[in-house]
């Protein structure tokens, strides 16, 4: 396995680490979807338009 494959397989296992601790633990907004929404302001009617867009 080349290098860059192992630093991207790292992030991948990491992130999906990272996501089930997010999914366990009970603090509203740290898991990625809850960030998503978050960041594209879904609660908003343009912020819908576009997540929905994309």
């Amino acid at each position: 396995m080349t290098t860059p494959n192992l630093i991207w397989a790292n992030l991948l296992v990491l992130g999906l680490a990272y996501e089930l601790f997010a999914l366990v633990g009970s603090e509203d907004g740290d898991t990625l979807s809850e960030r998503i929404h978050a960041w594209f302001g879904v609660h908003t009617r343009p912020g819908r338009a576009m997540f929905a867009i994309t």
